[in-house]
């Protein structure tokens, strides 16, 4: 029998310290960068992913990175690293090479998907080309992406929360046969209208929507009311909660959570009290947003000391406090010096 004899050892693999890669990347030329990326480090795409988050704010040189590992052998890029690489160049309105790396994805039959375009069109309406991004949804069947109306409504969120709502609904009046909008559709645009303040125009569409045939939900309602809220309307948002009661219509957290900062923020503190005490009673549980809300509001509109007793009622019922819950009270303590 032949002696067994172990095979030998791989070669060690570098510990992967991702600080140290990224910031080899940021000092390295880019003529040299291909040579110099370490040889012996696993690349995987979960490690390129995050050190492309790295990169996020140095845009050339996440590019640089990306078309540099392109050309190692032992590792591929992932149809995620290209969505990351094109938000860089989109957010650079590095367009030529945006649409560049859209074609190696088709090309690898790696995409591009629907995420892809969702992250294309909402840099195009971020940087004011709202009129370019509806021409890009259009042509997204000719990079091999179907338009559906989980696409359609993707884009009609993107349009309304940049207060682009006027494109959003007349796109959403060529297209709601097509698509067959559903209430997804039509709670983004009253959202949309809501966003610029406008809230007769929700109120339109909430109307629309019944005429359809369409049962507005709970997130409906709490849209309009929100809408209502942040466009100083506070009588209007009254009377339509009283009408979601007499309409016998679901009324969750979030209904109570806007209604207690609404008013809070209006500066109607006892109300605000109230209406956090009535959830309770009518067995609607509060969250830790429900309680940031009230915490927030006692210390911008009535005294820390108050906010600060809800907060230990808040410890005392078991809820856990999160980065919102302690901003706001250390703000509220520094304004009184404390």
């Amino acid at each position: 029998l032949k002696p067994h004899i172990a095979p030998p050892p791989p070669p060690a693999v570098a510990e992967v310290d991702v600080t140290s890669i990224t910031n080899h990347v940021l000092k390295t030329n880019p003529e040299i960068l291909t040579q110099n990326l370490p040889t012996l480090v696993q690349w995987t795409p979960e490690l390129v992913h995050t050190i492309l988050k790295r990169l996020w704010n140095h845009g050339p040189k996440a590019l640089q990175f990306f078309k540099a590992l392109d050309s190692h052998l032992s590792y591929t890029h992932s149809a995620t690293a290209f969505d990351y690489a094109i938000d860089i160049a989109a957010r650079m309105r590095d367009y030529k090479t945006l649409w560049a790396l859209v074609a190696q994805m088709r090309a690898r039959k790696l995409g591009p998907g629907p995420k892809t375009f969702a992250i294309i069109l909402e840099r195009y309406v971020a940087s004011g080309k709202a009129d370019k991004a509806v021409d890009v949804f259009l042509s997204m069947h000719k990079h091999g992406c179907p338009q559906d109306l989980t696409s359609f409504n993707s884009f009609l969120d993107v349009l309304c929360k940049a207060k682009q709502a006027e494109i959003a609904y007349n796109l959403f009046k060529v297209f709601r046969r097509k698509f067959r909008v559903d209430m997804i559709s039509y709670n983004i645009l009253a959202n949309g209208y809501c966003i610029m303040k406008r809230t007769p125009k929700a109120l339109e569409i909430l109307k629309e929507m019944v005429e359809r045939g369409l049962e507005p939900n709970v997130m409906t309602y709490n849209i309009i009311l929100k809408g209502f809220f942040r466009a100083g309307q506070t009588k209007e948002a009254w009377e339509f909660f009283l009408q979601m009661k007499r309409r016998k219509c679901e009324i969750d957290v979030v209904t109570y959570t806007t209604m207690v900062h609404g008013f809070g923020v209006a500066g109607e503190v006892e109300r605000s009290r109230k209406l956090f005490d009535e959830m309770v009673g009518a067995g609607v549980l509060p969250s830790v947003a429900t309680y940031n809300a009230l915490i927030q509001v006692l210390c911008k509109k009535d005294n820390v000391e108050n906010a600060i007793l809800v907060f230990d009622e808040m410890l005392r019922k078991g809820y856990l406090p999160n980065v919102t819950t302690y901003n706001v009270l250390i703000r509220g303590l520094c304004h009184v010096g404390k």
